[in-house]
């Protein structure tokens, strides 16, 4: 799963993939292998490097803000990340996405033509897609006529889309993922699929890369994730990681796969005083990096800076580069993350 696609000898490379499956052998024999996670307190966060600053407003380089009496301000409510390190900012507000190079400054602005999209994302050959994911259902193709059809998809009726939570783009199929256990094809070669494929072509968990084929994650209690590790054979094997943190779990905030096939799970902890009041005192989000083995590379704890509503806040690039979306009152950055192997993040 997690052996990484090196050009090797014949010899060397089947040496390499027994020892791999000797081991996902012995950590089937003796349970699903434990990842403790370190720290019980709130002190210790990562300072990261500030890539893109946009203030709020409806200029060139700037992000749209809704401020209603019903509800908290609405900004930013996604971003991804492209294969070539490119950031995608979904400006709902304004009706666009803006596009950031990997030094941080502005290079494009595509329409969308919708203020209702609340999840985005790119394919490798660089088309935007974005979904609205409560009202309307909908899918769109950025930069594209509205008004034609062919550019606007309705999320299929099945069972397992009714809480859609993410949305991906694979070899020109569009997966939209349920509940943050499955994924579903709905649209390849530009049309919707029928219930009957989204139901038949539906997969576990989240993508994987190298020689992982998917992982999944499911919360356990307040402290505790399990993992779910599938290779890309059935020679490969699957394997069972057993998160445990030492603060509390409110919710799992991301999890992905780099380039090299390692594992990361985004996490926002918390802590709470005592009963009665119960009051907040810390919270954080934190990321750890993992080999698909149950070995912890590292881990970086990023502030919960979070002024407005959004669906995703926290994204991994293929090259490990751990992207926050932070926001306060005068606007948003995009602050960036690496943990070195065996050592703490910067």
């Amino acid at each position: 799963m997690l052996i990484s696609k090196v050009r090797l000898p014949r010899v060397s490379g089947l040496l390499v993939l027994a020892v791999f499956v000797i081991a996902v052998l012995a950590a089937s024999l003796a349970g699903a292998a434990q990842v403790t996670l370190p720290g019980d307190s709130f002190d210790n966060m990562a300072q990261g490097k500030v890539v893109i600053r946009a203030l709020w407003g409806k200029g060139a380089d700037q992000i749209g803000l809704l401020k209603e009496p019903d509800c908290g301000p609405q900004g930013a409510m996604s971003f991804t990340v492209g294969k070539d390190g490119s950031i995608y900012i979904l400006d709902q507000i304004n009706e666009r996405v803006q596009k950031y190079d990997a030094q941080g400054k502005i290079v494009g602005s595509t329409p969308i033509g919708t203020s209702l999209a609340d999840t985005i994302a790119v394919a490798d050959t660089g088309e935007v897609y974005v979904m609205d994911s409560i009202l309307t259902r909908k899918i769109w193709l950025a930069g594209a006529d509205r008004a034609n059809s062919v550019n606007s998809w309705s999320l299929p009726s099945v069972t397992g889309l009714a809480q859609a939570t993410d949305l991906t783009v694979v070899d020109g199929v569009v997966w939209v993922e349920g509940g943050h256990t499955k994924r579903y094809p709905v649209i390849s070669n530009g049309k919707t699929l029928s219930a009957e494929s989204v139901l038949m072509g539906a997969v576990d968990g989240r993508k994987g890369s190298a020689d992982i084929a998917s992982v999944t994650a499911v919360k356990k209690g307040t402290g505790r994730v399990t993992l779910g590790v599938e290779g890309k054979s059935a020679l490969e094997g699957s394997i069972d990681l057993d998160v445990v943190s030492e603060r509390d779990i409110l919710s799992v905030e991301t999890l992905a796969t780099d380039a090299a096939g390692r594992i990361y799970l985004g996490l926002l902890l918390y802590k709470e005083g005592p009963e009665p009041t119960f009051d907040l005192l810390g919270s954080c989000f934190s990321v750890a990096c993992i080999k698909a083995d149950g070995t912890l590379i590292g881990l970086v704890d990023t502030p919960e800076k979070t002024y407005t509503e959004n669906r995703r806040r926290l994204v991994v690039a293929q090259d490990g580069t751990i992207y926050q979306m932070q926001t306060d009152s005068a606007g948003l950055q995009f602050v960036a993350y690496t943990i070195p192997s065996g050592g703490q993040a910067r």
